[in-house]
Parts: structure tokens; sequence; C-alpha cells
């Protein structure tokens, strides 16, 4: 997570701050994801894991790009929120 952080920071990308923190580790979360779809990939060439790659890089970069609009902050707030969870701290009521 701190090769994530340390590539956030030397990037030209305006993250919004309450995503900031929480952004390096749904990074990690998501290369996880993808080695775990690799590892049972039977695919000839694990194709699959190639072509799940490629199209969800491409929608992360987007999710990156449009995190910062006002009409996102409810569903930006929801996935700090599950990230949270996932961190075992308490869920806002």
């Amino acid at each position: 997570m701190e090769y994530f952080a340390k590539a956030l920071e030397l990037s030209r990308i305006d993250v919004p701050k309450d995503l900031a923190r929480c952004l390096p580790k749904l990074l990690w979360l998501y290369q996880m994801g993808l080695i775990l779809f690799w590892i049972y990939d039977h695919s000839d060439g694990q194709q699959r894991t190639a072509q799940l790659r490629d199209k969800s890089l491409g929608l992360m970069a987007t999710a990156l790009k449009l995190a910062g609009f006002p009409l996102l902050r409810p569903l930006r707030k929801k996935l700090i929120e599950l990230v949270r969870i996932a961190e075992g701290e308490q869920a806002d009521a």
C-alpha cells in the first residue's frame, strides 16, 4: 500500500481529500482481486485475466477522474465507509 500511496503522492491526479486516505488500500484491494482472478484463470494464456485487467483499469482511471465531482460525493462516502468497515472501524450510522 505504501507504493500506491507514494505513486499517488507523486502523480498529478487530483484526488478528493476524503478519498485520498483510503485510495492506496482500494488500489491494493483491486490488485489483490486481479491476482486472485489470475490464480484461478485457466483460460488459454490467462486471456480472461488480461481482459479483466484492461477493462477494469480503464474503469478505475475514469472513476478517479470523476471522483471529485460534487454529484458523486454520496457514492464516494459509501465507498470510504466500506473501506473503514474492512479496516475494522465502526461504520457511520
